[in-house]
């Protein structure tokens, strides 16, 4: 760590690692629009699936328990995700 940089070495090379992923996901999306070309126009906007028709056998209780099933997913599947990630970084290769 410099003066001129507060960063730490670790912090460097996480954003370098960082920039690494999101330089090769811009060249997946580049290969991807030269093989897709006429399939997405400039500023169009994909047409969203449509949600199925309301149905009154679904109550209120019914979403909040699929919502808290989704978030409880979600929050476990970030965990599992970051025990990975941490045990990556601090593998030596």
């Amino acid at each position: 760590m410099t003066s001129n940089n507060p960063m730490t070495a670790w912090q460097e090379q996480a954003l370098a690692g960082f920039r690494e992923q999101q330089e090769a996901y811009l060249e997946a999306v580049v290969a991807w629009r030269k093989a897709f070309p006429g399939s997405a126009t400039a500023g169009a906007v994909p047409t969203p699936p449509t949600a199925p028709p309301m149905n009154s056998a679904i109550t209120p209780q019914d979403v909040v328990d699929a919502n808290r099933a989704f978030m409880e997913g979600l929050v476990k599947q970030q965990q599992d995700f970051l025990e990975k990630l941490t045990r990556v970084l601090n593998s030596n290769g």
